[in-house]
């Protein structure tokens, strides 16, 4: 029979245990031939064996070759798409073709029509625009104030600003909206941090009076639409006529940009300190001292310091209304609350 040759694993490599030294039976200068071996192999392993890449060295023991490459590793590089975007026909409309369609816009429409692009939103911005607006929805039946005919329509001062109240006065659907707001109390908190420019007090008997604070919002600005003379050359300078001719034809012409009217109905009337000037702080309503009736707690003043600050209370609110200006019920002044002395204060 041939004789079995063992094969050695790598098991059988070990260390040098010092029971082959120091506390061996029999004194000896030379190793085991098995332990020889063994350390032969060690020392092949050893210097066969390469360094890990996943293994973790020290950053200061790295060499500065294997920095720099792995530095140019983490580079971003630019990576080419496989396949080419899809190519895609985009087809823009004339500006003829806007106009002719914004004949058709609905007023309730009108600022989604705008947001299309920025052919629509100079079109919306224009005078021939608001004059076929006016005509398609002006109604010689109806009863409107004298500013709103087209014998006062052919003023451009504020022409914009006159076609849209005149829509929310005679506008249907516009109506139907300030109905199903009127029975819910407005959310005041959208007055914190406006200027209060006016404020004045209406009787309207012995047991009942109107408290109004006119609050401005000062970021928002005033959009100006300048004259265009056709006759106008490049090079000619603009006179003051020109400026004045600009001034004056401003359809976004809107003093009462950015206002809203605090209306406060009260049962009682109490001394309001004045208040021009000042910032609304906070705003805020609780019930009376009665359990009758609701009170309304308003702090003003300046922004810069709290040294200042007016604290204004109202105990005997019964209703509460926020006015935007383009509102019909909208008041500019106490000038036009004396025809509302004998109106109902909830309407």
């Amino acid at each position: 029979m041939r004789p079995r040759h063992r094969r050695r694993s790598d098991s059988a490599v070990g260390e040098v245990s010092i029971n082959n030294f120091a506390n061996a039976e029999k004194l000896s200068s030379r190793m085991k031939k098995s332990f020889s071996s063994n350390n032969q192999q060690l020392a092949t392993l050893s210097q066969s064996k390469e360094p890990d890449p996943d293994e973790d060295v020290d950053w200061f023991d790295r060499d500065e070759d294997d920095i720099v490459a792995e530095v140019e590793n983490l580079k971003v590089k630019d990576v080419k798409p496989d396949k080419e975007p899809e190519s895609f026909s985009v087809q823009a409309f004339p500006y003829d073709f806007w106009f002719l369609l914004s004949g058709y816009i609905p007023p309730e429409n009108i600022g989604t029509f705008a947001g299309i692009s920025r052919v629509t939103k100079h079109i919306v911005s224009t005078q021939a625009f608001w004059r076929r607006l006016y005509l398609r929805y002006y109604d010689s039946d109806k009863a409107v104030p004298n500013i709103y005919k087209p014998e006062a329509m052919t003023r451009l001062l504020g022409y914009r600003t006159r076609v849209i109240k005149l829509l929310h006065l005679t506008y249907s659907p516009f109506q139907a909206k300030f109905a199903s707001k009127s029975a819910i109390w407005p959310d005041l908190d959208v007055l914190v941090g406006r200027i209060c420019n006016l404020q004045w007090t209406t009787k309207l008997s012995t047991n009942q009076c109107l408290f109004y604070f006119k609050l401005k919002d000062t970021k928002v600005l005033q959009e100006k639409s300048k004259h265009q003379d056709p006759f106008l050359e490049e090079n000619e300078d603009i006179s003051m006529d020109q400026r004045l001719l600009d001034d004056l034809s401003d359809i976004h012409y809107n003093k009462e940009n950015g206002c809203k009217l605090l209306q406060v109905c009260a049962v009682s009337w109490c001394l309001v300190p004045p208040l021009l000037g000042q910032k609304l702080k906070s705003i805020s309503v609780s019930v009376s001292h009665g359990m009758k009736h609701h009170k309304l707690s308003l702090e003003f003043g300046s922004p810069y310091t709290r040294r200042t600050d007016t604290r204004v209370v109202i105990d005997t609110v019964l209703n509460l209304k926020v006015i935007n200006w383009w509102n019909p019920k909208y008041k500019e002044g106490p000038q036009q609350c004396c025809s509302l002395s004998r109106t109902d204060p909830f309407s």
